[in-house]
């Protein structure tokens, strides 16, 4: 096994403490499974329906304080419109591959740290959710910058830069609708200050509705690594989806990862745009669906991948009522690959669906 995404969705009954019974006892299954060798888990995003009741009963359970907290763990509101109120995506590797550190913050705080070194290369999982003293009296651009700042700060401690070091990033936004246009430019900043241009890189992200626990309307998940021998390639499909800074944001459309022969191909939020950024098959989500695919494909191409190199995949419909269709749509074509389906509003109100995942292939060298 180089790593395997899975994705676990609680019980549609019982109470909720129920429902956490069974994904604890989903999840010690599959950690101790024998088959290929024992695992060890690297980080788990839990998606939930309602995060100001469900959060604190998720991090006083056994699911959280006996296994999901040896990992690094984040959390987002996007209720599963599948009913199940919780799922997981988790990242399982070969337990000899990877050794954790002592983690650098208490998890269950605003500023979530957790490394890990897989061989000599440092890997930093950061979920940033600002406090209510950091987010009072900030505007919404300089939240952003902020939650920016945390993760900066733990870079340079460890002789990294957002620069050269930070391979991922996943923003949570309030209210996307309002908010968005504030946190893009709280992120083009950034990236003004740290030397991320259309003529270096930038980041390989996913912007999309999502509350948290904080007052800030944002919350930001990084992935960052530091490594001597890792090769990096930034996906492009330029006939097919236009380079983003072409609409004023600033993120790549995909990023492949290579680390000793394991290539992860990053695969940013997805929509059905065309090669000069429009929107393609507007009020029709099933064509969107069949556009964004295309346009995933191509960038996965543009590496030597495909869509049947997919570990998992996140979709994030804008209207709750077009579930039934893309569920069936999407568990046609892609019959085994762990996928979940959540509410969360794209950036732009014409976007119905967005998707995102990674891909991986080649064969580990540890």
């Amino acid at each position: 096994m180089i790593e395997k995404n899975i994705i676990l969705s609680a019980p549609l009954a019982g109470s909720f403490s129920d429902r956490l019974d069974h994904l604890y006892s989903q999840v010690r299954e599959w950690l101790t499974a024998t088959d290929g060798g024992a695992v060890h888990l690297l980080y788990t995003r839990a998606y939930l329906s309602d995060v100001m009741g469900q959060l604190p009963m998720l991090l006083s359970h056994p699911l959280y304080h006996q296994i999901l907290s040896q990992g690094a763990f984040s959390y987002v509101e996007q209720p599963p419109l599948c009913g199940c109120k919780i799922a997981l995506l988790l990242s399982l590797v070969p337990a000899e591959a990877v050794q954790p550190l002592e983690p650098t913050s208490d998890q269950l705080d605003h500023d979530g740290k957790r490394a890990f070194r897989i061989g000599d290369d440092l890997l930093l999982f950061h979920s940033v959710r600002l406090s209510d003293r950091e987010a009072a009296g900030l505007s919404v651009k300089e939240q952003t910058e902020r939650c920016f700042e945390h993760h900066i700060d733990w870079l340079a401690s460890e002789g990294m830069t957002l620069r050269d070091n930070c391979l991922r990033t996943w923003l949570y936004v309030r209210d996307i609708d309002h908010h968005y246009a504030a946190v893009v430019q709280g992120r083009n900043e950034v990236f003004r200050r740290e030397g991320l241009t259309r003529d270096t890189h930038f980041i390989a992200s996913t912007g999309i509705s999502g509350n948290t626990v904080s007052p800030a309307p944002i919350g930001i998940d990084f992935l960052s690594v530091k490594s001597a021998s890792i090769r990096t390639k930034f996906l492009q499909a330029p006939d097919y989806l236009n380079p983003t800074y072409q609409y004023g944001v600033a993120f790549e459309r995909g990023t492949s990862v290579d680390l000793h022969g394991v290539k992860r191909l990053f695969i940013s939020g997805t929509a059905s745009i065309d090669k000069e950024g429009k929107c393609l098959y507007i009020g029709d989500v099933r064509k969107q669906a069949e556009r964004l695919l295309t346009n995933i494909d191509q960038l996965l191409k543009a590496d030597g991948s495909s869509l049947d190199r997919l570990s998992y995949l996140i979709v994030y419909l804008r209207d709750l009522s077009d579930y039934s269709l893309i569920q069936h749509y999407l568990s046609e074509r892609f019959p085994h690959l762990p996928m979940l389906i959540t509410l969360a509003p794209v950036c732009r109100s014409q976007w119905l669906i967005e998707c995102e995942g990674m891909a991986i292939q080649s064969t580990p060298n540890y």
